[in-house]
């Protein structure tokens, strides 16, 4: 009867042990998908900032363009004796 109850014990301790690598595995797999998943979302975000950033040079750049034209055509329709 003592051995039956100590081969009990072990079985129980091996599945458990087995259920626990399963368990170990499962995790490592979630934590190594997530970290691909951050990974890409991180280069997507950065992708999409420098989008942004060089829209808002090319915005910037069509604004000064446009400032610096109508400084020119103000000035040019300012009578010469009003001029500084």
């Amino acid at each position: 009867m003592k051995k039956l109850a100590i081969f009990g014990a072990m079985v129980a301790l091996v599945a458990l042990t087995a259920c626990s690598q399963e368990t170990q595995d499962k995790a490592a797999e979630a934590v190594d998908s997530a970290k691909t998943d951050t990974a890409e979302v991180a280069k997507q975000a950065e992708a999409a900032a420098q989008g942004v950033a060089d829209e808002a040079v090319a915005v910037a750049q069509d604004v000064s363009s446009e400032v610096a034209a109508a400084e020119n055509t103000a000035e040019s329709q300012v009578p010469e004796d009003q001029k500084y």
